[in-house]
């Protein structure tokens, strides 16, 4: 295997941003006594979803990266 080809290690703050998503995860399933997101009421799917944006550093309403604008689709 050349360097080039060699799997990188996450950066720290990917590495912090995956554990607070995992904590986050299993403190929200335990509240709603679920085991995976899908098996949650909607309301409750959205406030996961909203806050696992916020923890991975999108927006929270959009997913986007702070700072992106939405390009408008083709016609």
């Amino acid at each position: 295997m050349t360097d080039q080809h060699r799997p990188t290690e996450p950066s720290p703050a990917r590495r912090d941003r995956q554990r607070a998503l995992n904590d986050w995860f299993t403190q929200w399933a335990q509240q709603h006594g679920v085991d995976q997101v899908d098996d949650a009421p909607a309301d409750a799917q959205e406030q996961y979803w909203r806050r696992a944006r916020e923890l991975m550093g999108l927006d929270p309403d959009t997913g986007l990266r702070p700072g992106l604008v939405r390009r408008r689709r083709r016609a």
